[in-house]
């Protein structure tokens, strides 16, 4: 399938007042609305320099406590090296489309990888953002893939390769800065993340001009999943982050690298440091570029918040290890208990989704109070990938379900699980039973929590002969579980 490109359709002779329909967004969303043009707080400006230890520290500390995001100013990557990052990244988009093409991401071929050149397809009711883009690793050497390593321009490889050799020490040191600003052992955030085997990806954002930049975003509104990311800008304004309920610009400087706290830093600091909320801009007459990357532990890493950080009531280890014991007692007969609605033996479901290889992975979701609720979510409209979901929720209220063409709120059931049937036994069930679209609304004052346990199979999965009726043909497609969660998290059919 031939994806249009965002570069391509700024490139047509299309009427200078307009965009297509699937650009604009909701009023709510429109930077022309919702830009805050008052005076403007600065965001923090940090000289990562600074010989006095003691004062980066608490820079670092602050800003990351009250804002979630800062610029640092002599950090050490001389000025060539970002300049050669940034021409070949330029170079490179003004390829002709198919040299572009060829590093694109291909579905079905380049499964498990969110690498390659690519544009953010549009799925159901989803408005497209303006911006093409490129990602890759960078670091470690083991998870990098040239395949999606442009060839063209030729020094293209040698600028990143150089650029990471740098950006390399300018996070150990940002990690070291900020778990000493928790009271934390210089090591401890880093050793928490994969230590060495923190993972670098890389990504070239092209926003290019557009006819009506005060209708539609280069980006919508998110925070990173990230440890932390490390962004160069270029010269064109275009970031904006949220805060004290405004959506505010954030000032270009030369040479300074813009320092985004991620989800996981939120997480391991059991929310004292704060995932910043942001989203993107575009330009009327100019093209704006940003060279992010984003650091993440690996795929496989448990990340919760560090024991040090966590006041005395909240779970033990030993705690969690007792809740999976019994955890594991109640999906066995829920499994049995579906089987059985279906008219199958009580075994079936569970022998076909790995019997005792079923796979259990907790997220504990940490939502904090947010000061404009009616413009956010916690998590977007979804069904779980899972075989079954069983979730621990706290007292405040958040999660949503979707039924009768209709949002409505789920009640808290003091002690009860919330059980979520996923799209597993959609598939295994040949759809006579439905996985539940849901979404997760936040509080303007209370910290909500939730600890769902998403059950997966390690096996493929397809519907079972037994429910596929002679006359009919069988409604999904049988196959691996983890190429189903690749299509699904690249929003690809599945």
């Amino acid at each position: 399938m031939e994806v249009e490109r965002v570069q391509a359709i700024a490139s047509f002779s299309i009427p200078a007042d307009t965009i297509p329909a699937e650009f604009i967004r909701p009023e709510t969303e429109q930077p022309g609305i919702t830009t805050y043009h008052g005076p403007v707080p600065e965001i923090p400006t940090v000289d990562f320099g600074d010989p006095d230890q003691e004062n980066l520290v608490r820079m670092v500390s602050d800003a990351s406590r009250e804002w979630g995001l800062f610029q640092i100013v002599n950090h050490g990557i001389p000025n060539e090296v970002i300049e050669k990052l940034q021409k070949v990244g330029r170079e490179f988009f003004e390829l002709p489309q198919e040299e572009k093409e060829t590093v694109a991401r291909k579905p079905g071929v380049n499964s498990f990888t969110i690498e390659g050149y690519g544009t953010n397809l549009k799925k159901g009711d989803e408005k497209k953002s303006w911006v093409d883009f490129l990602f890759h690793n960078i670091w470690p050497a083991s998870r990098v893939n040239y395949q999606f390593w442009p060839k063209n321009p030729p020094a293209y490889r040698e600028a990143n390769e150089i650029y990471a050799q740098h950006l390399k020490g300018v996070v150990d040191k940002l990690l070291k800065t900020i778990s000493q600003g928790l009271g934390l052992e210089g090591n401890a955030i880093k050793d928490a993340v994969g230590g060495e085997e923190l993972e670098y990806l890389l990504k070239i954002n092209y926003y290019p001009p557009c006819p009506r930049p005060d209708l539609t975003l280069g980006v919508p509104a998110h925070t990173d999943m990230s440890v932390v990311t490390v962004l160069v800008p270029n010269e064109v304004p275009g970031l904006q982050v949220f805060k004290d309920d405004r959506w505010f610009d954030a000032k270009y400087i030369p040479n300074a690298l813009i320092i985004h706290i991620g989800d996981q830093i939120e997480i391991l600091s059991n929310g004292k440091y704060k995932s910043v909320l942001h989203r993107t801009t575009v330009n009327k007459e100019k093209t704006r570029m940003s060279w992010p990357v984003f650091c993440s532990p690996p795929a496989e890493m448990v990340i919760g918040p560090l024991p040090q950080l966590v006041i005395e009531d909240s779970p033990s280890k030993e705690a969690n290890e007792i809740y999976t014991q019994h955890l594991k007692g109640v999906v066995d007969k829920l499994l049995k208990t579906i089987s059985q609605g279906l008219g199958l033996e009580g075994n079936a479901i569970k022998d076909v989704v790995g019997g005792e290889e079923l796979e259990y992975l907790l997220k504990i979701n940490y939502y904090p109070p947010c000061p404009r609720p009616d413009l956010t979510l916690g998590v977007p409209a979804h069904t779980d990938m899972s075989v079954v979901t069983v979730l621990v929720p706290n007292e405040v209220p958040g999660l949503q379900v979707f039924k009768d063409d209709r949002w409505f709120d789920a009640k808290y059931i003091p002690n009860a699980l919330i059980i979520h049937i996923g799209d597993q036994i959609e598939i295994l069930s040949n759809g006579k039973y439905k996985s539940a679209l849901h979404r997760t609304t936040m509080n303007k004052e209370k910290t909500r929590m939730s600890w769902p346990v998403f059950c997966s199979p390690p096996t493929e999965i397809g519907p079972l002969p037994q429910l596929v009726i002679e006359d009919s043909h069988s409604k999904y497609k049988t196959k691996k579980y983890k190429d189903y969660e690749y299509c699904k998290i690249n929003k690809l059919p599945h």
